[in-house]
């Protein structure tokens, strides 16, 4: 009888039938098995140079070493797929998401180990990973790390959000990263955060609905509550996923909401977020429409508030018929804004290309608002004033939104998670401006305002909680 070996049926470019066997082998816990073949498969896939086929075959190899209890070389088996991962500028989102496991699989391991600074580099790497998703770019904005800035009063919280676990990593003035475990996870807090999101909307037919606080205090224990927060000022998050679509400052303690306690920012990754601020505030754009058009209705306030902001600094005005891309882009190139306001809708979807701000014929898509302004560093602050996040996968939408202020290459941005209401809006941004110009940092300036509303008869967070400051909090 001829005997055939398995060596000369498979090719070197059938690094597939190795991994494969050594998958069912994995899902079968005959774990050494599956160790050779995946050896295999991973050495035919680098003779064969199939570079997404090595990174599956890296992050098997590292998932059957944490099922033998092989700590040091599973974490090392991650690693290597994570430098494979990285390497790549432009994954499909639909492949991304499904290998996207692989940064929270190491985190955790990482973890294990208490090898907490790793821990947060890796989901460093995951946020830049999203950003690049998203935008489908291979380029971002690259800048020395926030954390080289010397500020006393404010601590950086990283949540986690795991399996069966939440961890916070957090990062205070002049201290070794502490981290925290919290017994809840994922599913909980996916389920609490979207209830939360649900309830604050009844605000919008009855200011005295509190059926928010629920959640809004469930919230609060498991983010906030573990955390010792001395001589603190300012919280900056770094949320991921479901997290993204969350008005910290709507949190609450029992007595009072989180914003009244802290000044607050979020960043969708700290090593992006520019570190320089660029406090000269003299040169204003300002581009506005302020009638109904494209089926979005009229903006009452945005007069009033184009006024007011006029009055800050020397401002150019692109209104209603002026606002077109082409005149917005003009008036970029040929000066230097410190501040660019926005008073239009904005739509930021689960894709880059379906996000998008209103102009008077048309509208700006986000990768072109990036062209326009194409890192601009004297621009300070993008304000947008009427933005939503459009229904469909809200994390991935709230990742466009978070992102502007790194995809434009603006230093911050503020803009609203739901869609604002109008009067309240103008206020917020009204009494916003003039802290701000007063010296106190775009944080603080965004406390003072929320503060004073929460003291009016618009007291529900949905009238001041959407309106967030993104980026460099100074």
């Amino acid at each position: 009888m001829l005997s055939i070996s398995i060596s000369t049926i498979v090719t070197a470019n059938d690094h597939k039938y190795y991994g494969f066997l050594a998958e069912k082998y994995e899902q079968q816990q005959r774990y050494d098995e599956a160790l050779v073949l995946t050896r295999r498969a991973i050495f035919k896939a680098q003779e064969a140079y199939h570079p997404a086929w090595l990174i599956r075959w890296q992050w098997q190899l590292g998932r059957i070493f944490k099922a033998q209890n092989k700590i040091v070389p599973a974490i090392a088996a991650y690693q290597q797929a994570l430098d494979g991962l990285n390497y790549f500028c432009k994954t499909k989102s639909n492949i991304y998401q499904k290998i996207r496991p692989i940064y929270f699989e190491l985190a955790d391991l990482l973890l294990q180990q208490n090898s907490i600074a790793e821990a947060r580099d890796v989901v460093e790497q995951l946020k830049t990973a999203d950003l690049k998703s998203y935008f489908g770019d291979c380029v971002l904005l690259k800048t020395k790390s926030i954390d080289k800035i010397a500020d006393r009063h404010t601590a950086v919280i990283y949540p986690i959000v795991l399996e069966k676990r939440l961890e916070l990593i957090i990062s205070l003035p002049h201290q070794d990263l502490k981290r925290i475990t919290v017994n809840v996870g994922h599913q909980q807090i996916y389920n609490t955060v979207t209830a939360f999101n649900k309830a604050i909307q009844k605000g919008r037919s009855d200011l005295e609905d509190t059926s928010y606080l629920k959640t809004a205090q469930r919230l609060y224990n498991w983010l906030i509550r573990p955390i010792t927060l001395n001589n603190i000022k300012t919280l900056v998050f770094v949320p991921e996923g479901i997290l993204g679509t969350l008005s910290m400052a709507a949190l609450h303690d029992g007595k009072q909401f989180l914003i009244e306690k802290y000044a607050l920012a979020i960043t969708p990754s700290l090593n992006l977020t520019i570190a320089k601020t660029n406090k000269q505030k003299k040169k204003i754009l300002v581009a506005a429409i302020t009638k109904a058009t494209q089926g979005y209705a009229k903006l009452h306030y945005a007069k009033n508030e184009i006024k007011l902001i006029s009055k800050l600094g020397e401002t150019s005005q692109l209104l209603d018929e002026k606002f077109t891309a082409a005149n917005f882009k003009s008036y970029l190139n040929k000066d230097n804004y410190n501040i660019v306001h926005i008073t239009s809708h904005a739509e930021f979807a689960s894709e880059a290309k379906a996000s998008f701000i209103i102009t008077q014929n048309g509208k700006i898509k986000l990768n072109e608002l990036d062209s326009m302004i194409k890192f601009k560093q004297t621009i300070d602050l993008l304000t947008l004033s009427a933005c939503n996040t459009a229904k469909g996968d809200q994390e991935w939408a709230a990742l466009g939104l978070s992102g502007i202020a790194i995809k434009a290459g603006a230093i911050s941005s503020l803009a609203t998670l739901w869609k604002a209401h109008d009067l309240t809006t103008y206020h917020l941004i009204n009494i916003f401006y003039q802290n701000y110009f007063n010296n106190q940092s775009k944080a603080q300036a965004l406390q003072a305002a929320q503060k004073i509303v929460i003291d009016t008869i618009y007291h529900h967070p949905i009238y001041w909680a959407p309106l967030v400051l993104i980026g460099n909090w100074i």
